[in-house]
C-alpha cells in the first residue's frame, strides 16, 4: 500500500472492537522507513480517500495517523541484520503494549502480508531467530502461549521451519501451503 492510502489493509477487520474483541493493526511503511501500531475504532472509515476525492494526501495520512498509538522511525536498510533487530525491537514493544492493555485476554497474531521461508516473518525482513525472540518475549510477558498464530494469508507459511518456529508459541497455528495445495492447522497441547 502507498503510505498516503487509507484503504486496503485497514478494511480487513470489521468490526475493530466489540465487548469481547479488539484488533490492533501494525504496518511496516517502506516509504517512510517506519513501523506503526494502530488502534482503529469501529467508526474508522477505510474508504475515506475514495469517498472524499478532494482530500489531499496529507489529509488522508493525518486521518489514519491519528489512530497510531506507537511509531518507530529510522528503519534501517532492508534485508540487513540492523533491519531485523529494528523490527524485533518494535514488535516486542508493541506486544508489551498489548499485554499491558489486555493482560487477561487471549492474544492472537495474524499476519496477512507476504511470507518468507524458513521461519522468518514480514517477507523475510524479520529473521528466524528474531521472529522466535519476538514471539518468546510476547508469550513470556503474557505468561502463556498465544491463542492462535494465523499465517493463512496469500503466501506459503506452512513449511517445516515455519511450523517449528511458530507452533511452540501458540495453542493453534494456521498457515497456508498453497504451493502444495493445502492449508495446515494444528493444536499445541502444552
Amino acid at each position: 500500500m502507498a503510505y498516503a492510502s487509507t484503504s486496503g489493509w485497514t478494511a480487513a477487520a470489521e468490526p475493530k472492537e466489540s465487548g469481547t474483541l479488539k484488533y490492533y493493526e501494525a504496518a511496516i511503511w517502506e516509504e517512510t522507513d517506519s513501523v506503526h501500531l494502530y488502534a482503529f475504532p469501529n467508526d474508522f472509515d477505510p474508504l475515506v480517500d475514495i469517498m472524499n476525492e478532494d482530500m489531499t494526501d496529507a489529509e488522508m495520512i493525518a486521518y489514519r495517523e491519528q489512530f497510531a498509538i506507537k511509531k518507530y522511525s529510522e528503519m534501517p536498510e532492508a534485508y540487513t541484520w540492523q533491519r531485523t533487530l529494528f523490527l524485533r525491537t518494535a514488535f516486542e514493544d508493541f506486544a508489551d503494549i498489548l499485554v499491558s492493555r489486555h493482560p487477561l485476554s487471549e492474544h492472537h497474531f495474524m499476519y496477512s502480508g507476504h511470507g518468507g521461508p524458513g521461519g522468518n516473518l514480514f517477507a523475510g525482513q524479520l529473521a528466524h531467530r528474531d521472529a522466535s525472540a519476538f514471539l518468546e518475549s510476547w508469550t513470556g510477558s503474557l505468561g502463556r502461549p498465544l491463542g492462535v498464530i494465523d499465517m493463512g494469508g496469500p503466501c506459503a507459511k506452512g513449511s517445516f521451519d515455519d511450523l517449528a518456529n511458530f507452533c511452540r508459541y501458540s495453542m493453534y497455528y494456521v498457515a497456508s501451503d498453497i504451493n502444495n495445495g493445502g492449508v495446515h492447522h494444528g493444536r499445541l497441547d502444552p
